[in-house]
């Protein structure tokens, strides 16, 4: 199996999780949304080859291609400050996945937002103790 689809296939275990949970719990859907928002959203942007993929000429206009033009200059901001820190890219992502799931809270009038940076965390774990994706 080529190392994108074991990358896309490590991540079944979180969202069956996520799913079972939702299942036992009776979450409101909304809360589930927003935490699968902020798990697999940094998920997406640390794919292998995302990044090309994202920069090809046919993606030139699209939306990931705005948002990791987005990422990337709150990166040259942030990356001076901070050049030793292993995870800045994983920082970004949460920071970007959670205004956008801010930006949905507001239009939709729920306040559930609180989910996105749990997801965010939960994908900060599975970074950590995935190590072959570190």
């Amino acid at each position: 199996m080529d190392e994108l689809k074991k990358y896309y296939l490590s991540a079944t275990p979180v969202l069956i999780l996520t799913l079972v949970i939702q299942l036992i719990f009776k979450f409101k859907s909304i809360i589930v949304l927003y935490f699968l928002i902020g798990f697999l959203w940094p998920y997406t942007f640390n794919t292998p080859g995302f990044k090309e993929r994202v920069n090809e000429k046919k993606n030139k206009y699209s939306v990931l291609n705005l948002f990791n033009n987005i990422g990337i200059y709150i990166v040259k901001f942030i990356k001076p400050l901070n050049k030793e820190f292993k995870y800045t890219d994983t920082v970004i992502s949460t920071i970007a996945s959670s205004i956008f799931v801010i930006m949905l809270s507001s239009v939709v009038n729920f306040r559930g937002f609180y989910s996105c940076f749990i997801g965010s965390f939960v994908y900060f774990i599975y970074l950590r103790t995935s190590s072959k994706y570190l």
